[in-house]
């Protein structure tokens, strides 16, 4: 899963946030194909990524692993985690860029 969060960590930017099958999320300037951030802390695939719906800093990652992590995508650190005790569906409606 990917999603398209536009303004901060850098004022006017687009930034590209993605789950892997390497056991972590990515977070990318999308203006310039540059990786920002590896998000490593699931044990398994990432399924899905959500942004906080006012603070674009914050980003959730879902994973196989039943974990559900809290993210400064800012600073590309871990603020929370949590393991779930059913299995996790994140569904997100991110705004298109226009």
């Amino acid at each position: 899963m990917a999603g398209w969060r536009r303004g901060r960590p850098v004022a006017g930017s687009c930034w590209l946030v993605c789950g892997t099958a390497q056991r972590a999320g990515q977070v990318w300037d999308a203006e310039t194909a540059t990786l920002v951030h590896v998000l490593r802390k699931h044990e398994h695939d990432v399924l899905g990524v959500m942004p906080h719906p006012h603070d674009p800093r914050i980003l959730v990652t879902a994973g196989n692993d039943g974990r559900v992590i809290v993210w400064d995508i800012e600073r590309g650190v871990l603020l929370k985690g949590a393991q779930a005790s059913v299995a996790v569906s994140v569904w997100s409606t991110l705004p298109t860029r226009s």
